[in-house]
């Protein structure tokens, strides 16, 4: 089963088993084109245990692994507690191509599979998308009067409350996704924010895009203040919202990508309690002032 979807302004193509959960979460996106796609994606069930003949392993998190493997830059994602491989995306020209081989997990050990396939190309397009001068950022982002603004922080930390709270302060307001946006810069220098399928535990999101006005990361606090602040300051928060890069050029590709959206889009801290006067805070502030960041 081949599906065309247009998200982030790329054209994808996901050819999958049948699975109505990736049906049904990606279907505001489907978007039939004929051109050649910006980024094919092929997952395949195996219903034998995937034999570990990786080399060279590097850890990028519980669960998660790498390996270039005969030239063939490769995630690995692995059960700890069954001590087996799940499944291998094996990226090809330049990251446009996501080979994915999947277990069978609801066969062979009756774990339920309903969201696998989906996660697996979420997973896959945090890395292809950097080829594409955008990333996948950890946050809830909010549209309102024809902008965008993404808010940040360490999960527990607030980021759906306060975006919930612009909802009810401001009728205009919209969560376009509420865990992982995309945000792209394109040539002509213009960053926009873009709802994916791929919505965390919430599940919010829209097939819509905007011009990103703002960067927040959030803080608890008691009172609410918020600060222009020089994106050098809060560099390793934007390295905690995004999967680690795989290589050293992917570093590398990475950090322009970050230099280019702060050229143009301002970064703010929000220290900030949880009711409606935190969101007039922000609001007030990012929407009503004007900032020169050059």
């Amino acid at each position: 089963m081949t599906k065309k979807y247009l998200i982030a302004d790329l054209h994808i193509s996901i050819d999958c088993y049948d699975d109505a959960n990736l049906i049904s979460t990606h279907k505001s996106y489907e978007y039939d084109f004929a051109c050649s796609p910006d980024i094919q994606i092929h997952i395949k069930k195996s219903e034998t245990e995937i034999e570990n003949n990786f080399s060279d392993v590097t850890k990028l998190c519980p669960g998660k692994y790498f390996s270039r493997s005969n030239g063939i830059d490769t995630v690995i994602d692995y059960d700890e507690s069954k001590g087996k491989i799940i499944a291998i995306t094996e990226f090809k020209e330049n990251y446009s191509v996501a080979d994915i081989t999947a277990l069978n997990i609801k066969r062979l050990y009756d774990i339920s599979d309903k969201c696998f396939a989906a996660n697996l190309i979420d997973s896959a397009m945090h890395y292809s998308i950097r080829s594409f001068n955008g990333i996948v950022f950890h946050s809830s982002a909010l549209s309102f009067s024809g902008e965008g603004v993404v808010f940040s922080a360490e999960s527990g930390t607030g980021k759906s409350t306060h975006t919930s709270l612009w909802l009810k302060q401001y009728p205009g307001s919209k969560v376009i996704n509420d865990d992982t946006p995309i945000i792209r810069v394109h040539e002509d220098g213009s960053v926009m924010l873009y709802g994916t399928p791929w919505a965390g535990s919430t599940g919010i999101n829209q097939n819509e895009k905007v011009p990103l006005r703002a960067i927040v990361f959030l803080s608890r606090g008691t009172e609410n203040k918020i600060n222009l602040v020089s994106p050098g300051r809060v560099m390793q928060s934007f390295f905690d919202a995004m999967t680690s890069a795989l290589t050293p050029k992917m570093m590398l590709d990475t950090v322009d990508i970050l230099n280019r959206i702060c050229s143009k889009v301002p970064v703010f801290s929000l220290e900030c309690n949880m009711d409606s006067s935190a969101a007039i805070c922000a609001k007030e502030f990012i929407f009503d002032k004007q900032f020169n960041i050059n």
